[in-house]
């Protein structure tokens, strides 16, 4: 599933992202614009929207709460996301694009010495160039994550190996 974001959801838009979920943040002011390019992708996006009149027929969600956390939880639930460690952190939460993974040899001088010394995995957004790694917020995130969706068992944060 696809989803396009209105720009004040910029942070729920970061959060699906990071759930891996390829959510398009709104870059214009003009919905419209958007729907017109975005129409010529082989799969229809969701338009996540807190305004009260949607921009299209059925095809926008109009979200309930203003808090970005209740918002995640409330699309998880609602389109039944999977939420799994095959999916999650597959993103560059910044500009949406899959990750790629890259050697450490790639990433000499663009990580932190003790980083480089202390991990083996490593990717890389082919658009903006950010390299991400499994560090110490990886389980602090996941164990957030399932905190917050913890109401509904089924999307809990699972392994898929």
């Amino acid at each position: 599933m696809k989803f396009l974001a209105e720009r004040m959801l910029g942070r729920l838009a970061k959060w699906l992202r990071i759930l891996g979920y390829d959510t398009v943040l709104e870059g214009r002011p003009d919905m419209e614009a958007n729907l017109e390019e975005l129409e010529k992708e082989d799969e229809p996006r969701v338009i996540l929207t807190r305004r009260r009149k949607k921009p299209g027929p059925s095809q926008a969600y109009l979200l309930h709460s203003d808090d970005p956390m209740e918002q995640l939880k409330e699309v998880v639930v609602t389109f039944r996301l999977t939420v799994d460690e095959a999916g999650i952190f597959s993103r560059c939460s910044v500009c949406n694009r899959a990750l790629v993974a890259v050697s450490r040899a790639e990433v000499v001088g663009q990580v932190p010495d003790y980083v480089l010394a202390g991990h083996g995995t490593f990717h890389r957004c082919p658009r903006c160039g950010r390299v991400y790694w499994p560090g110490s917020h990886l389980d602090r995130m996941k164990k957030w994550l399932a905190g917050v969706l913890e109401d509904d068992a089924e999307n809990s944060l699972t392994s898929s190996k």
